[in-house]
């Protein structure tokens, strides 16, 4: 489990760019006032979005040690189901299937799109979730597994998945998706991982 500190910190800088770009691009989102605009960033944001539980696992499994489970071949294969819903997004003929009705709300002094995704966003939605659950149970084994001079890091770490991961499920288990505040719950995961690596290594 234990590897060179500057190497994984090197992985956890890889594994927060997806989380730098979503939460940039929910800033775009809410700053923007044409509806143009939105549907535009709306399509930008599904791509990222659904890589970024693919990059969590296997930074679980770097983290766990086994960061060669996930070769450049299976990687490629893995993302595909969720390239292609992105990619779904741009084309008329498709983009029901991901996103069937999109209308604009007030929330607060800002305009949000109130969307109603399809069933491909579901089915994507639900294939993240599968790469979310096998990188937490990662990362919680790794805690109950680890020496003890790792435990606690390791425990940190899992902690702070946990923020960004029920922030997800609870937003469209409530059905309130009008602002997605999964990027923002990644910044206390990018906290937790920063302060683990800083507070608890040897």
């Amino acid at each position: 489990m234990a590897q060179p500190r500057h190497r994984r910190r090197a992985r956890v800088h890889r594994a927060h760019d997806a989380r730098r770009v979503l939460v940039a691009h929910l800033r775009v989102r809410l700053l923007s006032t044409d509806a143009a605009w939105k549907l535009f960033w709306n399509n930008v944001q599904y791509l990222p979005g659904f890589l970024t539980p693919l990059a969590f696992c296997a930074f679980a499994l770097a983290y766990a040690g086994k960061a060669d489970a996930i070769t450049p071949r299976l990687a490629a294969v893995l993302a595909f189901p969720p390239v292609a819903t992105g990619l779904a997004m741009w084309m008329p003929a498709t983009e029901p299937l991901v996103r069937q009705e999109a209308r604009l709300v007030a929330w607060g002094s800002y305009t949000a799109l109130d969307v109603v995704h399809g069933p491909l966003f579901v089915a994507a939605l639900a294939y993240s979730y599968l790469f979310v659950a096998v990188g937490l149970l990662q990362l919680v084994s790794t805690s109950l597994r680890a020496p003890l001079v790792y435990k606690q890091q390791s425990a940190l770490v899992a902690l702070g998945a946990v923020v960004p991961i029920g922030a997800s499920v609870a937003s469209y288990i409530s059905g309130y998706t009008i602002i997605d505040l999964t990027p923002v719950a990644l910044s206390a995961f990018g906290v937790a991982v920063a302060v683990a690596l800083a507070r608890y290594c040897c």
